[in-house]
């Protein structure tokens, strides 16, 4: 039987060692600080145990999820907070503006090497690991090349276009 626990990712109440696989689709994106949750899960999955994740990185074209999309392609990676909520303010009113950057502002802002980074420093071994490529996120950075000269400091031109990060990992743990 299948039974659903609501928890905290970085405090879980589960045993050690308790599960043989953990899978996750888009929520490491949510959870932070991340290295804590990768942390809990190296301990509730057994030595050898394995994990699937998919990630949606912040920085692709939907990356900040529909909160942060606006008329403005690839807002989210170029302006910086405060220039986002000036633009929410004019167009969509203080209100909404205030909901979408709380929004954007509880998402885990990684690029894919920073995801890369942070995994390879957690207790598991990669086995796999796949960046998808968005052909939309493609074609439309072709049709505005100039996000590429307004993106924010540290956002790499890949960051823009892949869509997902998949990867399999082993738990060294044990």
């Amino acid at each position: 039987p299948l039974r659903l626990v609501r928890m905290d990712a970085t405090r879980m109440t589960f045993l050690d060692a308790s599960f043989d696989f953990v899978y996750s689709r888009a929520a490491l994106e949510h959870i932070s600080p991340i290295e804590r949750a990768l942390a809990e899960m190296a301990r509730v999955v057994r030595p050898g145990g394995l994990l699937y994740h998919t990630v949606d990185p912040f920085y692709w074209l939907r990356g900040c999820h529909k909160e942060g999309v606006v008329d403005i392609p690839w807002a989210h990676a170029r302006l910086r907070p405060a220039e986002y909520h000036r633009f929410v303010t004019i167009y969509e009113g203080e209100a909404k503006a205030r909901k979408r950057r709380g929004r954007l502002e509880s998402l885990n802002q990684l690029g894919l090497q920073d995801w890369r980074r942070r995994i390879e420093a957690s207790p598991f071994e990669i086995l796999d690991w796949h960046e998808d490529a968005s052909p939309l996120a493609e074609s439309l950075l072709a049709e505005h090349p100039d996000v590429l000269e307004t993106r924010l400091d540290g956002v790499a031109a890949s960051d823009l276009v892949h869509s997902t990060i998949r990867v399999w990992l082993r738990n060294r743990v044990g």
